[in-house]
């Protein structure tokens, strides 16, 4: 009964469109939102100073920006190519300052998140950055040695800092003085009075033995609390006058690595956490540690720490996926539970606290109770994928089969007639989140990637799922974000590690088995892959808006550069022998597999990223789906290729896929809706409306006659096309 009430609210909720050339009806919209969640770990997490909103940095090459008070994402920041390693926002809340291992730092808009300024000056990684008080000013530091001042007034640096020997790790900023810490063993002082040309350090503080990992300024700016990887926190003072040349104070008894150091907001005390998996509160008065106190509960390194307002308070993150409240006399209040991943970041929010972790979260914790209140894009708790596959020995009509996110993919039979799916079973993995499902159609298999880089499988019959082997190769390093299926016997992942794998596969009703066939390595950043079967050539396409071509023996043909940025889809075309791609520098080229260095026509008109590409049943058409909330049919063979702009979403178009007879086209995105478009004439047939959350996943039946919709708030329902009414609800 539960689940026909379900099916019923869902069918009451659905608007009926037919035909229309336009929308009125008003939707629910999350401006500027791209997805639920960061797609990789989040390094910090941060708040602006009248903690109305969050930001979060993430190793997926984004930033988000949540607003505090609901935990909905406001917009994502796109721009950078490598891992995010900082972000702050300006003490007047007017700006996001971000760092990255491409190299550079960024600027933005809070409010908007508009692209403000790219600084480009470093050689190598960007660790850390800070702002000055007035927030005219930017401090960076790298692995390329130098810190750089930059003005937000200006696209060039105002000022290097000069002097260290090695790796530059940490910085912080008081007043009229910057402080540094690298891994060369110092702490260095540098006078910022005034800011040009090269500088050099005022202090340069030799007393620790290995690498310095945080500093940090006192509230009064009087002190400097630096730690290292020697175990040891010293205390540095500024008196009468100027900084002194030896340390004020030596805080000793940690029993390893110093990973954070925080302040209360008297200057008086200070809270460390260290990899020997504890945490402790110092006094210092008179030079001199007056008392300290344990903190002890966690059974995996201390990562992060922080004060409350109050200073009655102290918070911990750790490497054993919990953060902690304790008091002040060491006692742990509560232990915040939820996270599956390191919690590397925790900072204070009002009357609240948010962590951000290595499982691709963020989570606003009630600082009272100690429970979760809002969790910032789960990815590891969203449907991601599904795929609908046909008829099983002619006694079913198809399987449904969809990955979570999490360790889990489950698969439920079909059946027309009845128009219901029926439960079968679950493949579950021991390790991982799965991040990728692809099925072959001809075997009834489906493939997944995972977190570690693992490639596993399953196959279903009428009943169960079958043949699941949990290990079908594991020649990744690091997580696998994008999987495909070249041809029926040849598949291929891309992984963090840059290597895009291509796998000979070998598929049975009560075997299946990979064997690498060959790793394309690159220099650049991979996001897209597809292999032409007329002449079995192979394009990979780039972060930077090349692509590579191989032939059938896996020889480079040659690397050419089609966009200006990121290729972000590829799909091949075999009966002409073509490739279509499409790219963040909002265009999409056609050119053959016979010359690829030839574009045959470029696809203009999108004012936003291009996401997807994808060829229609009319081999001079393809379908194009962008950011800006629209798709495109273009006839590349024509003069003005642009042959119907399909407007009707009011938020970002995330899931797209044309049926299989190639007469329509559906399209969900983050306006909680989606529409079924006639590619004959561009015009919308139908428009589902009245889900819970963000559109992630459309697949079609074989029949062509439903649809199974995804959506981030873990609904899976299936829908008929041609009467537009919810016929099943799976989740």
């Amino acid at each position: 009964m539960y689940k026909l009430n379900k099916i019923l609210l869902a069918v009451s909720m659905f608007i009926f469109v037919a035909r229309l050339g336009a929308i009125t009806t008003p939707f629910t919209t999350y401006e500027g939102y791209s997805l639920p969640g960061h797609t990789d770990k989040i390094a910090t997490v941060t708040c602006s100073v009248d903690y109305s909103k969050i930001a979060t940095a993430s190793s997926d090459n984004t930033v988000k920006v949540w607003d505090s008070s609901n935990g909905n994402c406001l917009f994502t920041l796109h721009g950078h190519t490598g891992s995010v390693t900082d972000v702050k926002f300006s003490p007047d809340g007017t700006y996001i300052a971000s760092s990255s291992s491409d190299n550079t730092v960024k600027l933005w808009n809070s409010t908007s998140g508009a692209l403000v300024r790219t600084w480009s000056g470093h050689s190598n990684t960007v660790n850390a950055i800070a702002w000055n008080s007035a927030s005219t000013y930017v401090v960076s530091v790298a692995c390329d040695n130098y810190g750089k001042i930059w003005s937000i007034s200006s696209d060039t640096a105002a000022s290097t800092l000069s002097g260290h020997t090695n790796i530059v790790k940490c910085v912080d900023w008081s007043g009229d003085y910057i402080v540094t810490g690298s891994k060369d063993n110092t702490v260095k002082m540098w006078d910022v009075t005034s800011i040009s040309g090269t500088k050099t350090a005022t202090r340069s503080w030799t007393s620790h033995s290995n690498i310095v990992t945080t500093t940090k300024f006192s509230p009064s700016g009087s002190y400097i609390a630096s730690g290292s990887a020697d175990n040891f926190v010293y205390i540095w003072r500024y008196d009468s006058g100027s900084w002194e040349a030896s340390y004020y104070s030596k805080l000793s008894g940690h029993t390893g690595s110093i990973t954070s150091v925080a302040w209360d907001k008297d200057s008086l005390q200070i809270v460390t956490g260290s990899k020997d998996n504890t945490a402790k509160i110092w006094t210092v008065a008179s030079g001199t540690v007056t008392s300290s106190t344990d903190l002890e509960g966690h059974s995996s390194s201390v990562i992060d720490v922080a004060w409350g307002f109050d200073d009655s308070y102290i918070y911990t993150a750790s490497r054993d996926n919990d953060a902690r409240i304790w008091n002040t006399s060491g006692t742990s209040l509560f232990t915040m539970v939820g996270h599956t991943g390191a919690v590397n970041s925790i900072v204070l929010l009002d009357t609240t606290v948010v962590t951000g972790s290595s499982d691709n979260s963020a989570k606003i914790w009630d600082h009272d109770t100690g429970t979760c209140m809002y969790t910032l894009g789960s990815y590891n708790g969203y449907l991601q994928s599904a795929a609908w596959m046909g008829d099983y020995n002619g006694n079913l009509d198809g399987f449904i089969a969809t990955c979570t996110g999490g360790t889990r993919a489950t698969a439920w039979s079909w059946n027309n007639t009845t128009a219901s799916a029926t439960f079968v079973s679950e493949a579950t993995y021991s390790t991982g989140y799965i991040q990728t499902m692809t099925s072959d159609p001809a075997n009834y298999y489906f493939c997944t990637g995972n977190s570690e880089g693992v490639i596993g499988g399953f196959q279903v019959d009428e009943s169960s799922v079958v043949n699941e082997e949990s290990s079908l190769s594991t020649d990744h390093d690091d997580k696998i974000y994008k999987s495909k299926w070249l041809s029926s016997s040849l598949f291929s992942t891309i992984s963090l590690d840059g290597d895009v794998n291509v796998f000979t596969a070998s598929l049975g009703d009560n075997s299946a088995s990979l064997s690498l066939a060959k790793t394309l390595q690159h220099t650049e950043i991979p996001w897209s892959v597809a292999r032409e079967g007329n002449t079995d050539k192979t394009v990979v396409g780039y972060a930077n808006g090349e692509i590579k071509v191989w032939d059938s023996s896996w020889d480079v043909v040659g690397t050419y550069t089609p966009h200006t940025d990121w290729v972000t889809s590829i799909t091949a075309q075999s009966t002409l022998g073509y490739f279509a791609t499409a790219s963040r520098d909002n265009n999409a080229k056609v050119f053959t597999a016979a010359d690829p260095s030839t574009i045959l026509k470029t696809l203009s008109g999108h004012s936003d990223t291009v996401t997807k590409v994808m060829w229609t049943n009319n081999e001079n058409e393809v379908v194009t789906i962008s950011k800006d909330n629209t798709a495109r049919i273009w006839d590349y063979t024509a003069v003005s290729p642009c042959v119907h702009v399909l407007s009707g979403h009011t938020g970002e178009i995330i899931a797209a896929e044309i049926s299989n007879d190639g007469a329509l086209l559906a399209t969900g995105g983050s306006d909680e809706t989606v529409i079924i478009w006639g590619l004959d004439d561009g015009l919308i047939d139908y428009k589902l409306q009245g889900f819970n959350g963000s559109v992630m996943a459309i697949a079609w039946s074989p029949d062509n006659s439903y649809i199974v919709v995804i959506t981030d708030d873990n609904e899976i329902t299936v829908w008929n096309v041609s009467t537009g009414e919810c016929v099943d609800m799976l989740l």
